[in-house]
């Protein structure tokens, strides 16, 4: 949930920023994106999206600002490696990571074929999992055209799906 909230709050500056050049609201989004990923690694999708809608917004001193200073939110994870470097070793030689790490263009579709699986695996997920869904299907044709950053930030999402 907290990885979920700083990548919404991520959305929120990054929305904001679209329509101004006041470099603080993608400042304001990429810290977001970065404590998302600093929560758990899988939040680095969000830094990923943001790259992506920049670029896609042709912002190149945006996407600048943003890369710099997600490695700043990355920096934790490497000095953890500098310091750590033999655990570090034993977890990346892993075989269930080895397998993991394997990636084909199809991942990212097989991936979100088997997404329900992980959605509606227990009574406490299940539920807001169907709201969440009864809430984009009822409100599909209000918010999605109208609004081209939550469109292009929803495929990006989908797009960089990766088994957690």
């Amino acid at each position: 949930m907290l990885v979920t909230a700083l990548g919404f709050l991520s959305y929120y500056f990054l929305v904001k920023y679209s329509g101004t050049e006041e470099y603080w609201l993608a400042g304001a989004a990429v810290f977001f994106a970065g404590l998302a990923m600093l929560a758990h690694l899988n939040g680095s999708i969000f830094i990923a999206t943001g790259l992506t809608v920049l670029l896609i917004r042709k912002k190149p001193l945006s996407c600048l600002l943003f890369c710099a200073m997600a490695l700043i939110a990355f920096l934790p994870y490497l000095v953890d490696i500098y310091f750590h470097y033999q655990i570090f070793l034993i977890q990346i030689s892993n075989p269930y990571i080895i397998a993991k790490m394997h990636f084909t263009f199809l991942k990212p579709f097989k991936n979100l074929l088997r997404e329900h699986e992980r959605l509606f695996r227990r009574p406490e997920i299940i539920i807001p999992s169907s709201l969440f869904f009864f809430n984009l299907i009822v409100n599909r044709k209000n918010s999605l055209p109208t609004k081209p950053n939550l469109s292009q930030s929803i495929r990006c999402c989908l797009w960089s799906f990766s088994d957690s």
